[in-house]
């Protein structure tokens, strides 16, 4: 059985280690939000979940937990918050969300950390 990469999963002695490691930690953010009546809500978090999922196996780097929420949808892009499940955060809300989820790592002791977005609109 291979080792999980998802810090979720890991003991806080299991993370220690992988933190003496020097292991690279990858954040994914997305949305939740409508993606037409085909698509789950969640898409926007789920690929670029995977996405690190995939690289931190080739690495020995670590996922920590989605950020499932995003900015805003703009209506104009097909978006918006008129449709029903989508659940969005304030500019200012996202920011420092990413923010204070990059503090926490950096006082356990991780060093190196790649944010992979999978939503427009927060890029």
């Amino acid at each position: 059985m291979r080792e999980t990469v998802m810090m979720a999963d890991l003991s806080w002695t299991r993370f220690a280690e992988k933190v003496s490691e020097n292991a690279t930690v990858f954040i994914p953010v997305g949305a939740t939000e409508q993606h037409g009546p085909h698509m789950g809500l969640g898409v926007d978090v789920i690929d670029p979940t995977a996405i690190c999922e995939g690289v931190a196996r080739n690495v020995s780097g670590l996922v920590a937990p989605a950020i499932p929420y995003g900015y805003k949808s703009q209506p104009r892009l097909g978006g918006g918050q008129a449709f029903p499940g989508t659940i969005s955060l304030d500019p200012h809300t996202l920011t420092l969300v990413v923010r204070d989820v990059i503090i926490g790592l950096g006082r356990s002791g991780i060093r190196r950390i790649v944010i992979l977005c999978g939503h427009f609109e927060n890029v």
